[in-house]
């Protein structure tokens, strides 16, 4: 059982899916929301959102969490990959890099934390909404890593496989390679 527990005014939630989320959990008053009124998603959660119950793992529980946050930024449930996992700040740290079409978006996480007691206590939302889906490829990635050499000096090792990536243009998703 995942229990939710928000506070915040949701009059600016204007999609019913965000409004009952919000609205869920038995003490939202524990909850300090930052709300971003131009993409009207929360920016960053702090406070207890979830608690493991009985013989649940939190990486289970994180999981469910980031599917179902993904899932109301309309992104759908598998557009988060887990990412890391880390310790900090007396905390479970775990990163989700946001996917398109099975392509990482780069630079765009969500990152939830977690107490060593099972409780799910931050949120931060790297998420971005695109706009359309991606068109073909335009280069190969060798063609990329030998573009990628030339803006490096001559004793730098260019590494040899370039890794595929989506950047964000505003809204608008551009095929790239990380090199």
């Amino acid at each position: 059982m995942l229990i939710l527990s928000m506070h915040i005014n949701v009059a600016g939630a204007t999609t019913p899916g965000w409004d009952s989320w919000l609205k869920s959990g038995p003490d939202a008053a524990q909850l300090d929301i930052q709300w971003d009124s131009k993409t009207q998603t929360p920016r960053a959660i702090r406070g207890p959102m979830a608690t493991v119950q009985g013989n649940q793992k939190i990486s289970d529980v994180v999981e469910q969490l980031a599917r179902d946050f993904s899932s109301l930024m309309g992104l759908g449930s598998d557009a988060m990959s887990p990412s890391t996992v880390e310790r900090w700040r007396g905390q479970t740290v775990y990163r989700f890099n946001q996917m398109l079409e099975g392509i990482p978006v780069e630079g765009h996480q969500l990152v939830i934390g977690a107490k060593a007691n099972g409780d799910v206590v931050s949120l931060q939302n790297g998420l971005v909404v695109l706009q359309g889906g991606l068109g073909p490829r335009s280069i190969r990635p060798d063609q990329a890593r030998e573009l990628a050499k030339t803006g490096f000096k001559k004793d730098v090792m260019v590494p040899s496989d370039p890794v595929e990536v989506v950047l964000a243009h505003g809204t608008v998703p551009v095929r790239a390679y990380r090199v």
